[in-house]
């Protein structure tokens, strides 16, 4: 999501971890400028990272890995020093919509470093939740040592049947 302005209050000194305090009147909210974004996620384990970027390391990073994209143009273009009749010239997602291209970056950044992308581990995940459950505390019910041992299996990849393209006629049948 985008960070409004008065909503970033810096990090917290003990943990390094970023503070807000959002603006709950959307009209309010939506009438500040963008600061910076934010990304979340959080596992069913409880694993959580949050990801703050401000506008500024957001428009460094655009401009470092989009070949289509300039910080000096997008400045000049908010800034209305672009004439309507050149916009063509900047066609780029990141022109067109900064703050979404900048939320996808974010979530990008956050899966990436932070995020199950392994299959196996998906796999695991799911064989592990079969035999540990939580009880209504929030602790852990059963261990994995009960859980009955299963081999890995083998992905199965099915080739298509070929059959042969000509019928077979009965002259009798005509």
């Amino acid at each position: 999501m985008e960070v409004r302005d008065g909503e970033y209050l810096g990090k917290d000194p003990t943990t390094g971890k970023p503070r807000f305090q959002f603006i709950e009147n959307d009209d309010e909210r939506e009438a500040r400028p963008v600061i910076g974004y934010l990304a979340y996620f959080e596992y069913l384990n409880g694993f959580r990272k949050t990801l703050f970027w401000s506008k500024q390391k957001m428009m460094n990073h655009a401009d470092q890995n989009s070949p289509a994209f300039s910080a000096l143009a997008m400045q000049q273009i908010e800034a209305g020093q672009v004439p309507p009749d050149e916009m063509w010239k900047y066609s780029s997602f990141w022109y067109k919509d900064f703050d979404a291209m900048a939320k996808k970056t974010m979530l990008r950044q956050l899966i990436s470093k932070w995020g199950i992308m392994s299959i196996d581990m998906q796999q695991a995940y799911v064989q592990d939740s079969k035999f540990i459950q939580m009880d209504d505390g929030g602790g852990f019910v059963g261990t994995p040592e009960e859980a009955p041992q299963v081999e890995p299996q083998q992905p199965v990849i099915s080739q298509p049947e070929v059959t042969d393209a000509v019928e077979q006629v009965n002259l009798a049948d005509l």
